[in-house]
């Protein structure tokens, strides 16, 4: 009996909340491999003690995952190698893996782990037909059926403006107004786009058979600004690290207290980016708006 089992990579609902399952263990016993350096030696033969495993995995189209190992060249067709515990072999033709990847593309998806549902099990040559593309839609399916206002899900963002941004819940799409942001500033300065949060679910409406979503942007501050920002006074001077750049303004996260970030203002263009450590003066304090105020003051040295 093998001691490697396949681990279930599906979304979980408890107490109002979506685990994210993209932070779930991948199917392999810890410390067997997941290194860029890590090549199965397939020439020894699958693990046949799995086959049962992958058998049923098949029979219930649960969502597993596996590590990107590049393309078959053996293949004709752009076919996608996913490394397997067990010396097994993943094989995803590249339309079921993302139909817009391009085959050149792949670099940028090796030594990541990507969620597949199997097709085909080839038990002779420890072969496992898959599909990342048949995975992400019953991902997505999963969660809508279980969706419902008031769930708590991570999130990100894919799409902002002045007055909206579009995010990716688990591969539906949740529209976030302005509105529920629990910001006053222009939203592309503090959820650029790729920006990760967590969001509520506020409305589920249908629209021409779609599903609306509507989400409340659940930042690390809600609810506890108030008592956080009382250790922060007015013409003092705090550190921090530079999260956003803007033409005319730059976003501090401040290292203490966490979770409370400073918009400092300029004419014109200062000499730091993004990661950079700077010192910050506090101008103001706005409760009502939930904003702090800074005026920029030294970028602070490595090393120090």
């Amino acid at each position: 009996m093998s001691d490697v089992e396949l681990t279930v990579t599906q979304p979980v609902v408890g107490d109002s909340t979506i685990y994210d399952w993209q932070n779930l263990p991948p199917i392999r016993p810890e410390g067997d491999y997941g290194q860029a350096e890590f090549v199965p030696d397939w020439a020894q033969g699958p693990d046949m003690a799995l086959l049962p495993q992958w058998e049923q995995a098949q029979r219930d189209g649960t969502v597993l995952q596996g590590l990107v190992g590049g393309l078959d060249k053996d293949m004709q067709d752009p076919v996608v190698v996913l490394r397997l515990p067990g010396r097994w072999k993943g094989l995803c033709p590249l339309p079921a893996f993302d139909p817009n990847l391009r085959p050149h593309d792949i670099g940028s998806r090796l030594d990541l782990y990507a969620q597949f549902v199997v097709l085909h099990v080839d038990a002779e040559r420890g072969i496992v037909v898959v599909s990342r593309v048949a995975a992400l839609e019953r991902m997505r399916a999963l969660l809508k059926e279980r969706l419902a206002v008031g769930t708590i899900l991570p999130a990100v963002v894919r799409w902002v403006s002045e007055s909206s941004a579009i995010c990716d819940i688990g591969g539906l799409t949740g529209l976030l107004p302005r509105s529920r942001m629990g910001i006053s500033e222009d939203p592309r300065m503090r959820l650029p786009r790729g920006t990760k949060l967590r969001v509520g679910v506020a409305k589920i409406e249908d629209q021409d058979g779609e599903s609306r979503i509507t989400l409340d942007a659940i930042m690390p501050w809600q609810g506890q600004w108030e008592s956080m920002v009382k250790a922060v006074k007015v013409r003092q001077i705090y550190s921090g690290e530079v999260r956003r750049v803007m033409p005319k303004a730059v976003l501090v996260s401040l290292h203490m207290p966490q979770g409370l970030e400073v918009v400092v203002r300029s004419r014109e263009p200062l000499p730091i980016h993004e990661g950079d450590r700077v010192r910050v003066r506090i101008v103001s304090i706005q409760s009502e708006r939930r904003t702090i105020y800074g005026q920029y003051v030294n970028r602070i040295a490595e090393g120090r």
